[in-house]
């Protein structure tokens, strides 16, 4: 059936046969996109016909949006179609449900983390019982399995083991636990020290240390505290437009590190079909990665949209981003072959 132009209703039982045929699309997807007002309920009938009929501005939106529905990976909702019609500039969507799978996303990977420490703890993962000994131990064994495998000159593998371990220690202490952020200082300047020169380490520490302290509860578990990050979330829905200027960033972001690593790594269509259960919660990890970037874009957006980042950001068309990533890369590189941690 082609798209029709002429302004008269086009029949949709018909129109959906088809869509059957060639994405698999059934009467209960249909219900549950216009439950959510992804689509709107069908009211009109065909002039002379009980037949339900669907304008030629509403076919071509559910054409769009079946179409992007398919090339989805792992589980299809209608928040998560929504949040990549969004993303892609399908077509315009309810915004509570963009920020619905932002919002589920932050937390899928808080419980990504739970799930995962508790498989290094053999099922013995206990918030209540972190204490700062336990947080250490888990500390070494996460960045021992981090680095197992990785082709690191033994005459540095003490000094790359002790980044992470601090790196874990760091995101440990402030998701599952109250320590207090300024008690973590000396490890997060160990950390800067050991990936940055004395130059800029000595410049730029200041600023990292108050940004470290005032975002600190960007980390925080929500089951355990409140968080920044879903505090922000919940306040865009009376912003649309900081959604929106959110989304853009993340585009950027994406078109930065598409040009930086390849296609092959952030196309969805180069994931199995038909993943294990460990490949599918690897691919719903790799996914998370684009809500997380429009989560953090959202913050900066809502407190600060004149940052100097942001600025660079959209003044290059991600351009700069794609240099950071290059200066990452050196910065890691550098510190590959640095000496020991100071």
């Amino acid at each position: 059936m082609e798209p029709n132009e002429s302004g008269e209703l086009i029949p949709f039982q018909g129109l959906l046969e088809e869509l059957f045929a060639t994405h698999r699309f059934t009467q209960d997807r249909w219900e549950s996109w216009c439950k959510v007002e992804l689509m709107r309920p069908l009211t009109e009938r065909i002039k002379g016909s009980f037949a339900y009929g669907i304008s030629a501005a509403e076919e071509m939106r559910l054409r769009a949006l079946v179409s992007l529905d398919t090339e989805l990976s792992g589980r299809r909702t209608p928040k998560k179609l929504a949040y990549y019609a969004a993303l892609s500039e399908t077509c315009d969507v309810p915004v509570n449900l963009v920020l619905e799978y932002v919002e589920d996303s932050v937390r899928f990977a808080y419980g990504q983390a739970r799930r995962y420490i508790n498989r290094v703890c053999d099922g013995k993962f206990e918030v209540a019982f972190l204490t700062g000994e336990r947080v250490r131990h888990l500390a070494e064994e996460l960045a021992n399995r981090v680095i197992k495998g990785v082709p690191i000159p033994p005459e540095q593998f003490a000094e790359v083991r002790a980044f992470f371990r601090d790196a874990w220690f760091i995101l440990i202490s402030l998701a599952f636990t109250k320590t207090p952020p300024h008690v973590l200082e000396s490890r997060l300047r160990s950390l800067i020290r050991g990936v940055l020169t004395d130059d800029v380490s000595r410049a730029g520490w200041e600023a990292i240390r108050k940004a470290f302290l005032r975002d600190a509860a960007a980390f925080v578990d929500p089951r355990l505290g409140r968080n920044s990050v879903l505090d922000d979330i919940a306040k865009a829905i009376n912003d649309p437009h900081a959604l929106k200027r959110a989304l853009a960033d993340t585009r950027a972001f994406v078109g930065a590190c598409l040009q930086k690593f390849g296609d092959p790594l952030l196309s969805p269509k180069k994931f199995p079909d038909h993943p294990t259960p460990r490949e599918a919660t690897g691919i719903r990890a790799f996914l998370f990665m684009f809500p997380a970037i429009t989560a953090i874009m959202l913050q900066s957006e809502l407190h600060d949209p004149t940052s100097r980042h942001l600025t660079q950001l959209r003044e290059s068309a991600g351009q700069h981003v794609l240099e950071l990533l290059t200066s990452m890369e050196t910065l890691a590189e550098t510190y590959l072959r640095s000496h020991s941690v100071r």
